[in-house]
């Protein structure tokens, strides 16, 4: 890496090894400008603001792709290279957890033999892998960004500790996608007629999603086995074609299937259909009315079984009803 471009607009005096262009990390720009406007606007009639990961994912790729602007003045200094490659390399963690708490909670809503992990496990177990992805390709971005331009090992051990970084995170989403498809293939298997078809569509989604990001992670497993200074890393194409094109595919089916719209607003990774007396957690009103526009709905048989537990119990009432019961 050179520590600080010169005016020339010869490719060998750019930090990037090519010249970028402008357009095309305008083009970024305004995709996922426009799908962190529809996430926030989503987030705010659904209120499950678990899903605030998501707009705060598209806006950390914005930055990355406006550093890249910013950037392309042959004068800069290479500090918003390293910040663009930083934001640009880990934010595709934040979608990960989308895609692994999604499916958790949609395993919860469905009879334990179809599942090979406990739902209640599902997000814990790869969200910890996924945070573990995001801090290691964190500190190899770090290490090799704050290398001095001819230390060439520090430089390779950076990228090494990105590739690792990025090889955990590929582990972590194939290992989810292997129980993410036992888990559907069961269900279509053994359980066709307990899935809805929204609910099907959701899932099929989310699958796509996560399919796009192992691919850009598999792209950028190759480009760091180059390491920064290789040939990937230094053609511009590939960035747009293997990692920016794989992102805004991942988020836009994650915009259009937006999981607040498929899952229930109330929570519990306790829950259990049979413990309930259903088949599946799509036939308990409790659940399905806090899913989509009846969210913030009472169903009439919840507002029945709350009438009969205030009758039987009033002290599970508010206190105003409490004390209006017993002096009655």
């Amino acid at each position: 890496m050179a520590d600080q471009m010169t005016g020339s607009t010869d490719p060998q005096y750019s930090i990037y090894g090519y010249l970028p262009k402008v357009a095309p990390a305008i083009v970024m720009i305004v995709l996922f400008a426009i799908s962190s406007i529809w996430q926030g606007l989503q987030l705010f009639y659904y209120k499950q603001w678990w899903l605030v990961i998501q707009p705060i994912g598209t806006l950390a790729e914005m930055v990355g792709y406006i550093l890249d602007v910013q950037h392309g003045d042959a004068e800069k200094t290479r500090d918003p290279y390293v910040a663009m490659e930083c934001f640009l390399i880990i934010t595709p963690c934040l979608f990960a957890a989308v895609h692994f708490t999604s499916i958790g909670r949609i395993t919860t809503l469905f009879p334990r033999r179809f599942t090979l992990l406990k739902p209640i496990l599902v997000m814990p177990v790869f969200v910890c892998i996924d945070v573990a992805s995001l801090i290691v390709q964190a500190v190899g971005a770090a290490k090799a960004g704050t290398a001095d331009s001819f230390d060439e090992d520090e430089i390779r051990s950076g990228s090494n500790i990105v590739l690792a970084g990025i090889a955990v995170q590929l582990f972590g989403y194939l290992l989810f996608n292997f129980i993410f498809l036992t888990f559907g293939y069961k269900l279509m298997k053994h359980g066709a007629h307990l899935l809805q078809n929204d609910t099907k569509a959701f899932m099929i989604a989310v699958f796509f999603s996560s399919l796009a990001i192992i691919l850009r992670s598999i792209y950028r497993i190759i480009e760091m086995a180059f390491g920064w200074d290789g040939v990937i890393n230094q053609t511009e194409w590939p960035l747009y074609a293997f990692d920016a094109a794989f992102v805004v595919i991942a988020v836009y089916f994650m915009n259009v299937w937006y999981p607040g719209k498929y899952l229930p607003n109330r929570f519990s990774w306790k829950y259990s259909p049979e413990k309930a007396g259903y088949t599946t957690g799509f036939e308990d009103p409790h659940i399905i009315g806090q899913i989509g526009p009846n969210r913030n709905k009472e169903t009439d048989l919840e507002k029945k079984d709350d009438a009969e537990d205030y009758e039987m119990h009033p002290e599970l009432a508010a206190p105003g009803l409490a004390s209006e019961s017993s002096a009655l």
